[in-house]
């Protein structure tokens, strides 16, 4: 497995995706996608996906649709999250709008970090890279999920021509496939990446996994052992 330096896979966050995707075009105009609601449980939905989450607890939440960009300890008081996550259905994005600004603001749908804090609410300008996942949003316009992966392994590695193995991943009920990339971050820690990706119609759900150990992996599967998909 090729290493990447962590400045590179930092990058690929506001880079990726730019590139032409070849395959079959949609239309998808009309489309709205969600970026899910919670309830008083801590129970995440998202419509667009057909995805329910009781969020576990320990965990932080990553809130940044509010002026205050923070995390939220799961079973804290719910009523600090930002109001577009608990009223009603919750925020959307329009598909022409995912279209028009790519990779570089692709919308979160869910970010889940196990941060070493105690309080209920962390302030924080961006996602904390300890040991999280993400889900994100973006167009798509080709079906073939296996080589999309290939073509934002490329990307992220700077042209590489080298092929990533392309795995089956499960979190719960979520079936995706992903590659994975180790990278050593600037305080010398090796850091596992997964970057994942399943098609809902006319949008990728981008999924990326962060650990540094396989008890972390573990403890990150556990805690999305009640993650269920389904209409």
């Amino acid at each position: 497995m090729n290493r990447s330096s962590p400045f590179l896979i930092l990058a690929v966050l506001f880079t990726a995706l730019a590139w032409p995707v070849s395959g079959r075009a949609q239309h998808c105009e009309d489309s709205t996608v969600f970026l899910g609601r919670l309830d008083s449980d801590w129970l995440y939905r998202n419509e667009s996906l057909g995805l329910a989450f009781p969020l576990p607890q320990g965990w932080y939440f990553y809130d940044y649709l509010g002026q205050q960009r923070k995390y939220l300890r799961v079973g804290s008081d719910y009523r600090l999250l930002s109001s577009s996550y608990v009223e009603g259905r919750g925020a959307t994005v329009q598909i022409p709008e995912l279209k028009r600004v790519g990779f570089a603001f692709a919308p979160t749908l869910l970010s889940l970090a196990r941060l070493d804090d105690s309080a209920n609410l962390v302030t924080a300008d961006r996602e904390i890279e300890q040991k999280m996942i993400s889900f994100r949003a973006c167009y798509a316009d080709t079906s073939d999920t296996p080589g999309f992966l290939i073509q934002y392994y490329r990307r992220i590695t700077h042209g590489t021509t080298d092929t990533p193995a392309i795995l089956q991943g499960q979190l719960g009920g979520l079936h995706f496939d992903y590659f994975s990339v180790t990278v050593q971050t600037p305080s010398g820690q090796i850091q596992q990446n997964w970057f994942g990706a399943r098609k809902f119609g006319c949008f990728y759900l981008l999924i990326r996994i962060i650990y540094q150990k396989e008890e972390d992996l573990e403890q990150l599967r556990e805690a999305c052992q009640a993650l269920r998909m389904g209409r």
